[in-house]
């Protein structure tokens, strides 16, 4: 049996309960439903601002899609890393679904409070807010129907009234030997996004 984790932020608290830290679904627009996940089985800040949940709950199910505004959702097809200037989006807690364009692509990245984090994005134009960490980066292919993960949000500036987010790619958060769940290897999953 595959051990299914899901993949948040390192710096994400979750709701702590008498087993500790614990983490819930919450979609956004939606109200606390206590629909337990499970707890998060590894974390780090730094290099990578990364965190693992246990799913144990087996009535939270995961799914390869990535929720939009309307309703619908995009379905994961694969993993890219692309280049500057490609216009991605984001799905947020807070900020919902909105997008802009790679600006730079950092090995390392020092940040004013001289903290740094490693394989960093900075995406320009897309908005970021707190309870957006988490957060899926995507960019959806108009012409195939087909939606490619990138990364996850793990931080947001806005300097100058200009809206910076930044996140790590796919394959700075994942440990050799996982893979993301796609439409392609997930059983049971229909190829509808309605």
């Amino acid at each position: 049996m595959d051990l299914e984790l899901l993949v948040t932020v390192g710096h994400c608290a979750g709701i702590t309960d008498q087993n500790g830290t614990a983490f819930y679904h919450l979609p956004w627009g939606g109200t606390f439903d206590y629909r337990l996940i499970g707890p998060m089985s590894l974390q780090s800040l730094r290099p990578i601002d990364k965190g693992f949940i246990m799913r144990t709950n087996t009535n939270a199910r995961a799914t390869p899609f990535i929720r939009n505004e309307f309703g619908r959702f995009f379905m994961i097809s694969g993993v890219q890393e692309l280049p500057k200037g490609t216009v991605v989006c984001k799905s947020g807690y807070a900020t919902e679904v909105n997008c802009g364009f790679i600006l730079e692509i950092f090995g390392n990245l020092i940040h004013a409070d001289g903290t740094s984090h490693d394989r960093v994005v900075v995406i320009q134009e897309m908005v970021c807010s707190h309870g957006d960490s988490g957060g899926p980066v995507f960019k959806y292919d108009e012409f195939t129907s087909e939606t490619y993960l990138i990364g996850m949000v793990f931080s947001a500036l806005i300097e100058n009234g200009t809206n910076y987010c930044f996140i790590h790619p796919v394959d700075a958060i994942l440990f050799p030997g996982m893979e993301v769940m796609t439409i392609y290897n997930t059983p049971n999953i229909s190829h509808s996004s309605d």
